[in-house]
């Protein structure tokens, strides 16, 4: 069946998908014509005879026409291209070439017997002209099959697919000489040029099947689809020619629905050449980029083939011992069978040779494997005390990270808190101060200052001593702390002054807050004498104001309120009323 797949090289586009479906269609329209003609069996017989011989004739005339097409484009392209062909594509384009030189051959034998038969009319000698190009047909087929890339695989691999080869081919010689090979050479009267020559096709056609089953076998994956579709051409074809030997050697041929056979094989395998030629015009090596099969894989099904053969050489042994035939054709069966157990029996023992080198492969691996293992458990042991040091570590790290935030933290409050009082110091309150002042001055509201002061704890300090001073201190740190609200910042403001800040109070509250101070220190029972302190409050209602200018005002409130007489508040407003 000749192909005529997508335009190769210069052809258009458009034209592509119907060129690929004119070689489906000639074949298709073909092999029903024929199979209809030749079950039909209209008109006379020498009608019937003459267009069945055509019929076998225009088939394969026209793929092979259609192929040439694809030729001349082929070596039209080459002579523009600059890059060489690849190996796979030089394969391809050799294998083509050689299968349509056979289908050409048996196509020229089929005109040369057809013109002597219907133009001629003169009996057909054999060996005659027509016998020439038929064998032929032969040589370039398993040419053809042999050029084809197979993929690498390792001699043992080679061994065993050829043993396979060897058992099945074995089989199909033993059926051929019983029933074909054998009664044309032991009953025929013919010369020894014509019972060779006769010999040939079967033997060609064993030949074929052989080369085909170890193409099947050991082609690449890019190769699977045209071997598939060559063992179907080449079925048809060898099971015509089986036949066509069966029933010339017992006489009883006559052309028939078998006969269909053989323009629809050589038509296929046209068409697989003209798909071989695409795809090394294509330059595709699909054998690198798709193989997905280990070189030493071998399916399933392929691997039992040849076993599957035993049971019917089985089985022809049986039946040529209890028809007791002629001792020449029974001698062949026995000898192919002990041809075949030959095989079978060096089979078996690679098989077995294989399978220990598997098992001791199997047994280094094991033991590789239990030393690896050994290995990663000893990693992981040593893995696991590293992460147990690692987690004390962390541990350690964690409780050295939390003494440094609490040493952070008593220094951050050594640095912020007066020791003695407990109350902020001057550095932290002068960062606060800044803070409030701004905010009071953005969004205009109230701020007031207060600035207190010991009255005589010089004289109290040179009457008592300093200690005794130091637990005044103490206990007016502690008073004043809860004389303040909590929005509120009291301070030690340095010596024997203190300082609250009043954010966002009003000037009744500010003045209840600095009178209520003064009262609870003059009413607290101290230790050695009486207490009292000075006063001296900076009320701003609001606007800008700088922290410096609060302070002032403050000092010199707290200044008046010592002259006046001590233990008292002076009260000093900024803003729309004057000081009071």
């Amino acid at each position: 069946m000749a192909q005529r797949t997508g335009a190769i090289f210069p052809l258009p586009k458009r034209y592509g998908k119907n060129f690929d479906a004119v070689g489906a269609g000639l074949t298709l329209v073909s092999t029903v014509f024929m199979f209809g003609w030749l079950a039909v069996r209209p008109g006379s017989p020498q009608t019937f005879k003459l267009v069945d011989d055509i019929g076998q004739i225009v088939g394969p005339l026209l793929m092979l026409i259609w192929c040439s097409v694809g030729l001349i484009e082929f070596w039209t392209e080459r002579r523009r291209a600059t890059s060489p062909l690849s190996l796979i594509a030089k394969h391809r384009l050799r294998t083509s070439i050689l299968l349509l030189l056979a289908v050409a051959c048996n196509t020229t034998g089929q005109v040369i017997w057809s013109y002597l038969n219907h133009v001629v009319h003169s009996a057909h000698p054999f060996p005659g002209p027509a016998d020439v190009p038929w064998v032929l047909t032969y040589v370039f087929q398993v040419s053809g099959f042999l050029s084809l890339s197979a993929r690498p695989l390792p001699t043992r691999t080679r061994i065993r697919v050829l043993l396979d080869g060897l058992m099945m081919l074995a089989v199909l010689c033993t059926f051929s000489w019983y029933f074909q090979v054998g009664p044309m050479l032991l009953h025929s009267n013919a010369t020894l040029l014509a019972s060779l020559v006769g010999a040939c096709y079967p033997l060609g056609d064993l030949l074929v099947l052989f080369c085909l089953l170890v193409i099947a076998t050991t082609s690449s994956l890019a190769h699977r689809e045209y071997t598939g579709l060559l063992s179907i051409g080449l079925i048809f074809v060898v099971f015509a020619d089986t036949v066509f030997s069966y029933g010339n050697v017992h006489g009883t041929y006559v052309n028939g629905i078998t006969d269909v056979g053989w323009p629809t094989g050589y038509m296929i395998v046209a068409y697989v050449a003209r798909q071989l030629l695409k795809k090394a015009e294509s330059g595709e090596d699909e054998e690198i980029r798709n193989e997905a099969y280990p070189q030493a894989h071998v399916l399933t099904w392929r691997s039992l083939l040849p076993y599957a053969c035993i049971p019917p050489l089985g089985a022809l042994t049986y039946y040529s011992m209890l028809s007791r035939d002629e001792p020449d054709l029974s001698a062949g069966v026995f000898f192919g069978a002990e041809l075949l157990v030959g095989f079978l029996l060096v089979r078996q023992l690679m098989a077995l040779v294989d399978n220990q080198r598997l098992y001791d492969s199997l047994l280094q691996a094991n033991e590789d494997l239990s030393a690896r293992s050994s290995e990663v458990h000893e990693y992981a042991s040593k893995m696991e005390a590293l992460n147990h040091e690692l987690k004390q570590t962390q541990l350690e790290l964690l409780t050295n990270n939390i003494a440094l935030a609490q040493v952070n933290g008593q220094l951050e409050e050594l640095a912020t808190r007066d020791g003695m009082t407990g109350l902020a110091n001057h550095r932290a309150f002068q960062a606060r101060l800044r803070d409030d002042v701004e905010s009071a001055s953005k969004a205009s509201t109230p701020i007031a200052l207060m600035l207190l002061d010991v009255d005589r704890f010089k004289d109290y300090n040179d009457s008592f001593g300093h200690p005794a001073g130091d637990e005044v201190l103490r206990t007016l740190g502690q008073l004043i702390g809860t004389s303040a609200r909590k929005t509120d910042i009291v301070a030690r403001y340095g010596g024997e002054e203190f300082v609250m800040l009043l954010p966002n109070v009003t000037e009744d509250e500010a003045r209840v807050i600095a009178e209520r101070v003064r009262v609870v220190i003059e009413g607290h029972m101290f230790h050695l004498r009486a207490v009292t302190v000075s006063a001296g409050v900076a009320y701003h209602r609001g606007g800008n104001i700088e922290a410096d200018q609060l302070i002032e005002i403050a000092d010199s409130a707290l200044y008046k309120a010592k002259r006046g007489g001590r233990n008292r508040v002076v009260f000093e407003v900024i803003g729309d009323s004057s000081a009071q």
